[in-house]
């Protein structure tokens, strides 16, 4: 195959007005074309189809790649995921489709693939581009799709920055967020792993970025530290070699962690005296651990962490010296206004003269942002017998009280609330079934508080149990799980302490024991979340095999690689893992209802109904078919209204008459600053569908923005 050939083609952004803030260029498209074809439904069915584009490309330092994709019908499809081969692994994203159009242009950014599958060797060595187009829930026939043009999508840049190669997917989150935040500030960079960085990487830049590298690969930190003796700049976060961090002026001299409870996270950023030009008063952001450091000559502390009650901590959160920038936790993300201005005024302390390019950017996201909330408050409005349900992933509000927080909810037409208060290995509120978290003790009963702040303002509320998930979970209880060998077991052999075995009956009993004991409690609803297997890889433990056996009503030889080399068995395993989980929704559903008639008994369900039988077990239409749930909210999360829209349309023919509400996932969405435009577009596509509402996922820093721009209209 031709090497790509370097040459421009056109530019992607405008809004950059100097060399170190030169816009990334679409190069070289190539002229050959792939096609697949699969075939939908019947007995030969597959529930996605595979493009596999055999083209080597050195993606080491380019930004990424864009590409025409074309299909006759784009309604056959509800997700698109991009795979590129490096080595004996995979780098692993996702890209949106948007309106109808038969061929569409898409640009997928390095920054934006955040996965990773067995052992990729880096971004100079792909092979493979693979695009797998998963099948929308009741598509049948041919589908099919193309590419063309492929191309890189490179920045000239004088900032670099460097990412972990680790073999960690939370070393590439955090690269991307800090990545994002940095474009929709107006920051043009390049970015590289810092296993393939080399010395000229760092010729001519003016800033490296170190996002979250806690150690380099060998001869890799050096050069680091030669960029920093030449002049260079460097803004980095969290865990740092003592090396750099001593380069750059900055002195380690201690520890944060609120993992143990005895200190709430800290809330945001806090302004101090010595504050940057340009950097707002406080930016929100929730960081349960911080590096404490101090600047070891010349230099201030330009920010402090505000805890709980949004209070100076007195520890540094933001260090600025000559030489650079360290903020003591990953950076978060977001494409706010107050989170831009954050990222834009730490630039321009090392580069003073970008105050122009900066302000006609800050400019751009106000408009958008009136724009996008304009949008949404135009759709706020919730018709008569219209549902509008939130899920809460804090079991105490996203605000300083669920009063106040429920006040908001109610003002944006918010009819169901569904606050997470309930673990697979505890309560946040007085159980007697499961261990009672500490914070329970020290902020209250949040049971209790959810209950008045929902009575108050007329808002129904769900107990949101994460089932079978042993997260955060007391370490007792967890050691007795495993001596009663309740916790689950992978296929290849190895215990898992966070999750528990689904087929254990102690297990199932704890599971429809902490949603009926809420029944009992007066709960007007329980909501069931992880009703499933975590994956294909559980449970495989010795228990797991002796009710298999009983089940199948004989021995398993080659266990466990029978169940998935014998076809026979491997539909008796699905079947056996289904009715597990079958068990527990039934049981669920007829000892809530015993307790209390009135409670209403729901489930967050994959959106993907096709396959997650076979994946995790969990069959959402049969018990939509059963009638043993009384609403229904697939996690639709995607940023195409397109493929929300089709896989909304599938799932009400497999619902039935259970009420259907569809998670839209604003908080799962690559944050562009656009959140209220998408969000308004996915409740009217929800509406044409003619669902019975939506949910919201979550009443995060995002989804609380979203839900007070909806009030603003009321």
């Amino acid at each position: 195959m031709k090497k790509l050939t370097v040459f421009l083609i056109a530019a992607v952004c405008s809004f950059a007005a100097s060399a170190v803030f030169s816009a990334p260029a679409v190069k070289a498209p190539t002229e050959k074309r792939w096609t697949q074809t699969a075939r939908f439904g019947g007995a030969d069915s597959v529930n996605r189809l595979v493009l596999d584009i055999r083209h080597p490309l050195d993606l080491r330092v380019e930004s990424g790649i864009s590409f025409d994709i074309s299909s006759p019908d784009w309604s056959r499809f509800s997700r698109m995921l991009v795979y590129f081969k490096s080595g004996n692994g995979w780098y692993q994203g996702s890209f949106e489709i948007e309106g109808e159009e038969a061929c569409q242009r898409i640009t997928v950014y390095k920054r934006d693939i955040t996965g990773m599958e067995g052992d990729p060797s880096g971004w100079g060595n792909v092979s493979v581009v693979r695009i797998a187009a998963y099948r929308a829930a009741t598509a049948v026939g041919k589908a099919e799709i193309s590419v063309s043009g492929l191309a890189y999508v490179s920045a000239s840049a004088e900032v670099l920055l460097v990412a972990s190669g680790k073999k960690d997917d939370s070393c590439l989150h955090y690269a991307a967020t800090f990545s994002r935040t940095m474009d929709a500030a107006g920051i043009v960079h390049a970015s590289v792993l810092d296993h393939e960085l080399r010395a000229d990487d760092l010729k001519g830049r003016k800033v490296a970025v170190l996002p979250y590298n806690g150690s380099f690969p060998e001869g890799k930190e050096s050069m680091i530290l030669d960029f920093i003796a030449g002049g260079g700049k460097v803004v980095a976060c969290y865990t740092v070699p003592v090396k750099i961090l001593s380069a750059i002026g900055i002195r380690r001299t201690g520890w944060f962690s609120a993992a143990s409870g005895a200190e709430a996270p800290f809330t945001g950023f806090l302004r101090t005296e010595s504050g940057l030009k340009g950097q707002p008063s406080f930016v929100p952001q929730v960081s349960g651990y911080a590096v404490i450091a101090e600047p070891a000559a010349e230099g201030e502390v330009v920010a402090n962490w505000a805890n709980a009650d949004r209070g100076d901590s007195g520890k540094p959160a933001i260090v600025r010296t000559g030489k650079g920038v360290f903020i003591s936790h990953v950076w978060a993300g977001g494409a706010t206004p107050d989170k831009v201005a954050l990222m834009q005024s730490v630039f321009q302390a090392l580069h003073p003269d970008l105050s122009r390019v900066f302000k006609r950017r800050r400019d751009e996201i106000a408009r958008l942002r009136r724009e996008s909330e304009a949008e949404l408050m135009a759709v706020a409005r919730v018709a008569p017998g219209e549902r509008f349900a939130v899920w809460c992933h804090t079991a105490y509000g996203p605000d300083t009280s669920w009063d106040k927080a429920v006040g908001v909810l109610a003002k944006a037409g918010c009819t169901d609330l569904i606050p997470n208060l309930c673990w697979g290995g505890h309560a946040y509120y007085r159980s007697s079934v499961l261990p009672v978290h500490k914070a329970v003790s020290a902020r209250g009963d949040a049971y209790e508080l959810v209950k008045e702040a929902c009575r108050k303002y007329g808002i129904r509320f769900h107990v949101w149990r994460v089932c079978g998930n042993l997260h955060g979970c007391p370490k007792e209880y967890r050691e007795r799980l495993r001596s009663e060998k309740r916790l689950a077991v992978r296929f290849d052999g190895t215990e898992m302490d966070g999750w528990v075995c689904l087929s254990h009956p102690d297990n199932l009993e704890t599971e429809i024991a902490s949603l009926e004991e809420l029944a009992a409690k007066g709960a007007p609803g329980v909501h069931l979340d992880y009703i499933r297997y975590r994956d294909r890889d559980t449970c495989f433990c010795d228990a797991c095999r002796e009710r298999f056996e009983r089940f199948i009503g004989g021995k398993i030889d080659g266990w466990p690689r029978a169940v998935r080399t014998d076809r026979r068995l491997e539909a008796k395993w699905t079947e056996f893992r289904c009715g597990n989980i079958d068990k527990i929704v039934r049981d669920v559903y007829r000892r809530v209802k015993a307790k209390n008639p009135k409670c209403e008994v729901s489930a967050a369900v994959f959106h993907t109904w096709a396959s997650a039988p076979d994946q995790v077990a969990q069959s959402a239409a049969k018990w939509c078919g059963e009638g043993i749930l009384d609403f229904i909210c697939p996690m639709d999360y995607t940023a195409s209204t397109s493929f929300f829209a089709n896989s909304v349309r599938d799932q009400l023919k497999l619902a039935g008459k259970v009420p259907m509400l569809p998670g839209i996932g604003l908080s799962c969405w690559r944050d562009n600053g656009d959140d209220a435009r998408l969000f308004a577009r996915q409740i009217s596509a929800a509406r044409a569908e003619k669902a019975a509402g939506w949910t919201l996922f979550d009443l995060n820093e995002r989804g609380y923005n979203a839900v007070k721009a909806m009030a603003k209209g009321k």
